[in-house]
């Protein structure tokens, strides 16, 4: 059983071709049973191209701002943390519907008793990365990705 999971761990890792279609439905069941159908190529073959930071700016009544980045964690336990802070970032990128929940959690983090948000922006900060092998010079770029003017506080 030992060499059966062994060979399925690596033709779930192989490259897509022939040998790996063939082996793929037959492998399936072991696969599923063992949590090894999911794809452990995480940056193969293509690396990432560019980094992406999103930061949530609220721009007080009284024109101060204030920032929100995702929070960093301590160096024990912070890589554990971390994980759910890209997921969020991810769905924020690639799901404009879950923007305006943050920028109004974030809101209501910022304001206290007798303060007042005027206006929240979602920004997307991002650095382009050289290709494997070159040192291509690194870019950064900004796109506000959520603007929302707040009603006035009455």
């Amino acid at each position: 059983m030992v060499v059966v999971v062994l060979i399925t761990g690596v033709v779930w890792s192989l490259p897509d071709a022939e040998l790996k279609r063939r082996l793929v439905p037959v492998l399936e069941p072991v696969a599923s049973a063992t949590g090894l159908e999911q794809n452990w190529r995480m940056y193969a073959p293509d690396p990432l191209e560019r980094l992406e930071f999103v930061e949530v700016s609220v721009t007080m009544a009284d024109g101060s701002q204030r920032v929100w980045t995702n929070p960093r964690g301590d160096r024990v336990l912070g890589a554990f943390a971390w994980y759910r802070w890209q997921k969020l970032k991810e769905n924020l990128v690639h799901q404009p519907a879950s923007r305006v929940g943050l920028a109004h959690w974030v809101v209501r983090r910022f304001t206290g008793r007798g303060e007042h948000a005027s206006r929240v922006q979602i920004i997307l900060r991002t650095e382009s990365l050289p290709a494997p092998g070159t040192n291509g010079p690194r870019t950064g770029g900004k796109e506000i990705i959520y603007d929302e003017m707040l009603a006035a506080e009455r």
